[in-house]
């Protein structure tokens, strides 16, 4: 293997029979194949029924008698739910998250596609959008935030606005740069405020922004040292202490950097390193201003994370998470990874092995992500020393590192293939076998390299056409699939299937779903009611310690039916089931029980109590 295969081809060779409108309608092709095959709509999970629960509050006001929005929540620090409000108004809640979802994404896409074009130029700028399709891009610990989320929040908008921000700020558009910035603000001002810091260290210089940095943590740490040493000056700030403090770290351990699980600690640290490497390699003054600006960002968040969880637990630190900068940091580092490859193979110094394990690092999972890029910014340090046999060894070593990773990969997809059966395959299960060996990472990467070397190349229109066809007939085939709802809650046919129960229900009245399940989407989209208590209601404690309070109060009216199930931290270090993966069974004495509380309205159960229950006969879960 030659490293002038990863190399832009002599000018004679480009692609000169096809036109630039042609190679970038093939393009935008293949990457909605690729999201298609990779990717699947989420709707209303985690998050996204939370912000899709704000928002219908907006027009439905007996909602904001929720647990979630009863006291203080996120709600109030973004204006994406009257945004969010207006779409459902008018499209039905399910077209409108699936519509503003769609629209967010490719804007995404959009943005980093001009972004990387003003960076790395047109030869590279295709792959760089493909790669941040393709990598997940999760950031923190134990996975539960990415930049590529597939289902609606704020964080959708914002980080959309940011990137476009980017892209203008390197198109020479600064002051709109910083008023989509502002805006994205306002939207959500935790992923926001990171975009902010980043255009201010570009705009003032690294290493000016490295001592403001500097200067700005070390101040905070020293205040929150005189807040826990001076009960005087904590009566004038909010703490998360006591009984609150306990309640936010089982539930939201994530918080507090101090207890977060070793992957957590490797994923943070994965991009920081790539971009320490990228700012090695590549040449351009620009991006390595802009790598630095990136890592300097990311570093002081986590710095900053860690003041209210080693020193003192003050309130907006720990609201704020700023370790959630690194989302910016990671979604950098990813779309400069294939620009930093294509350096690297250049050299014939080892630079064919650090382009290959910085490959592994990002889109091969049985790979230690953090393992292989260090192993990749250590031989990429001290290529100047290797001489031509340690290079020739390297080299052969990525030839039969291929081989297995592609023998391992062909078994892998053999198996999902033997695992299925032709019964599910004519049902319509193909698809998802498809994109579980498209999940593998080897298939998608292949797609994407054959693409981008498809253009770099001269093609006759017919093999041209061919290409474009295959791309957009595997969009056709999987993109629906990919946009279809999982579950049923807030559609049309189940609201009037569910119209006798929402006639019984107050518009105001709490209703309890047993055994505990952790979202409470049926109970919000389906019913239009409050819900009594979710796990995922719990998200808002930290918020608040009324919610904290009242989350404890209602989860021990609910425990002869289940435990807690916000105990998250206490299961995951005694490595324990969920407490509510084995709830008691509901029977007349029990409900007597927990009806007794006066905010439970209705029960929600399965089976027969002859209490003289209100039955729904239909097939279903619920």
């Amino acid at each position: 293997m030659h490293t002038s295969n990863l190399t832009e081809p002599p000018a004679g060779q480009t692609a000169a029979k096809s036109a630039p409108w042609f190679h970038a309608v093939l393009w935008v092709a293949t990457l909605a194949a690729i999201w298609a095959l990779i990717h699947r709509y989420q709707g209303f999970a985690r998050d996204g029924e939370l912000y899709a629960m704000q928002a219908m509050s907006r027009l439905n006001p007996d909602l904001k008698h929720d647990l979630y929005l009863q006291f203080a929540s996120q709600d109030r620090f973004t204006a994406f739910s009257p945004i969010y409000a207006l779409a459902i108004r008018a499209l039905g809640l399910v077209n409108a998250a699936t519509l503003l979802f769609c629209v967010c994404a490719a804007w995404l896409t959009a943005a980093v596609k001009v972004l990387s074009l003003k960076l790395v130029g047109n030869r590279e700028t295709w792959i760089a959008t493909a790669a941040v399709l393709i990598i997940p891009g999760t950031y923190g610990p134990f996975g539960i935030f990415s930049y590529t989320e597939d289902y609606l929040t704020a964080r959708s908008l914002a980080e959309a606005l940011v990137a476009t921000a980017l892209a203008a700020h390197f198109s020479g558009w600064r002051i709109s740069a910083l008023v989509m910035m502002w805006a994205a603000m306002f939207i959500h001002p935790i992923m926001a405020l990171p975009g902010v810091l980043l255009q201010l260290c570009l705009l003032i210089g690294l290493s000016r922004s490295l001592r403001l940095a500097a200067i700005g943590t070390v101040a905070l740490a020293l205040a929150a040292t005189a807040v826990r040493l001076s009960p005087a000056l904590a009566s004038h700030v909010t703490l998360i202490d006591g009984a609150w403090f306990e309640m936010v770290l089982e539930r939201s351990q994530f918080l507090f950097i101090q207890h977060w699980d070793r992957a957590g600690y490797e994923m943070t640290a994965h991009p920081i390193i790539c971009l320490t490497l990228t700012a090695m390699v590549v040449e351009d003054e620009r991006i390595r201003k802009l790598c630095g600006a990136a890592l300097v960002v990311g570093i002081s968040g986590l710095a900053i994370n860690a003041i209210p969880s080693l020193v003192s637990p003050i309130a907006i630190l720990l609201q704020g998470q700023s370790w959630r900068w690194m989302w910016l940091t990671t979604l950098l580092s990813v779309m400069l990874v294939p620009s930093t490859m294509v350096r690297m193979a250049r050299d014939p110094r080892g630079g064919l092995f650090c382009a290959s394990m910085l490959l592994l690092s990002w889109t091969f999972a049985d790979v230690d992500g953090l393992a292989a890029s260090l192993a990749a910014l250590a031989v990429w340090s001290v290529r100047h020393r290797l001489t031509a046999t340690a290079s020739k060894i390297l080299n052969y070593g990525v030839v039969i590192g291929a081989m297995v990773i592609l023998v391992a990969t062909v078994a892998n997809a053999v198996n999902l293939l033997r695992i299925s059966n032709q019964d599910s395959i004519r049902d319509g299960a193909w698809a998802s076998h498809v994109r579980n060996i498209a999940a593998l990472g080897l298939p998608v990467v292949a797609l994407v390299w054959a693409v981008w070397t498809w253009t770099a190349r001269a093609r006759s229109s017919a093999s041209s056409a061919l290409a474009l066809g295959f791309a957009m007939l595997t969009g056709m085939a999987f993109l629906p699939g990919a946009l279809r709802l999982a579950s049923a809650s807030g559609t049309d046919d189940e609201v009037n299937e569910f119209a006798d129960w929402r006639r019984l229900i107050p518009t105001t009245s709490n209703v309890m779903l047993i055994p505990p399940v952790k979202s409470a989407a049926f109970i919000w989209f389906t019913l239009q009611r409050p819900s009594y208590l979710t796990v995922d209601q719990s998200s808002g404690v930290v918020f608040s310690s009324e919610t904290s309070a009242e989350v404890k109060r209602r989860s021990e009216v609910l425990r002869p039916v289940a435990d807690p199930d916000w105990r998250i931290y206490d299961s995951i270090e005694h490595k324990q089931a969920s407490p509510s993966a084995h709830p008691s069974a509901l029977t007349r004495r029990t409900l007597y029980a927990i009806c007794g509380d006066p905010a439970l309205g209705f029960v929600i159960s399965q089976g027969e109590l002859e209490t003289g229950v209100v039955s729904h006969r239909r097939a279903g879960i619920w």
